[in-house]
């Protein structure tokens, strides 16, 4: 899956930030949005949910549950959470409500005429969840002001085999990871053993252990300032 990075800032007009995107970015959000209006509005959740995540990370994400949840492709799922995802920040750090700046997407031929009811539908939704993800994008923003933040990873297994005198004599599987970041040429590729993998999950998950601590701390910490 192929990544891009929208800088997204509270300063000019929606139509100066319309007409500044490049084309294929453009048709890549109006297929989303022309996915979105497709589906029915009982099963908008599944998608806030994912929005939410994807405004959580800072990228794409949950592609494949949304697929298989709402009986659409990988690639319907995939522009589906971008167009979401990014007019959800362009909404949300913004002191304009849903119905202008889908007009403006019209006119800049971001979002179909015949889309845009959906779509304001959706961000209505949106914005009555306004506090929680307004501090989801400003939780994102802080945790990537230093250094290159991860956007995407991906991973598959592959299996090494050795032969001796023509017979096969050995195989193991090995991990297949690439790394994207937010950072110009900063990705990488790499190749893990099964034990290399089993210390990593065990690290990731003290890690995760510590700044859950961190987030009841600091959350504590806040109640008590109020």
């Amino acid at each position: 899956m192929s990544s891009f990075h929208i800088p997204i800032n509270s300063l000019g007009s929606s139509q100066e930030l319309f007409a500044g995107m490049p084309q294929s970015i453009k048709a890549y959000i109006s297929e989303g949005f022309q996915v979105l209006s497709k589906i029915p509005r009982d099963k908008w959740d599944e998608i806030r949910r994912v929005t939410l995540e994807s405004v959580e990370t800072g990228s794409g994400v949950g592609d494949k549950d949304l697929s298989s949840r709402l009986d659409i492709s990988i690639n319907e799922a995939r522009s589906v959470i971008t167009a979401a995802s990014l007019f959800a920040t362009l909404l949300l750090r913004r002191d304009e409500k849903a119905a202008p700046i889908v007009a403006a997407a019209v006119e800049a031929k971001v979002v179909r005429a015949e889309d845009s009811a959906a779509v304001i539908a959706f961000y209505e939704i949106i914005d009555r969840d306004r506090a929680i993800f307004k501090d989801a994008i400003e939780g994102s923003e802080v945790s990537n002001e230093v250094l290159p933040s991860l956007l995407e990873f991906e991973s598959t297994v592959d299996l090494r085999l050795r032969f001796e005198k023509g017979r096969l004599s050995f195989a193991a599987p090995i991990a297949l990871i690439h790394l994207d970041t937010d950072a110009q040429g900063q990705e990488v590729w790499l190749q893990l053993r099964k034990k290399q993998v089993e210390r990593i999950v065990r690290d990731l998950q003290e890690v995760l252990h510590r700044m859950d601590e961190v987030e009841k701390w600091a959350g504590s910490k806040a109640r008590k300032q109020e």
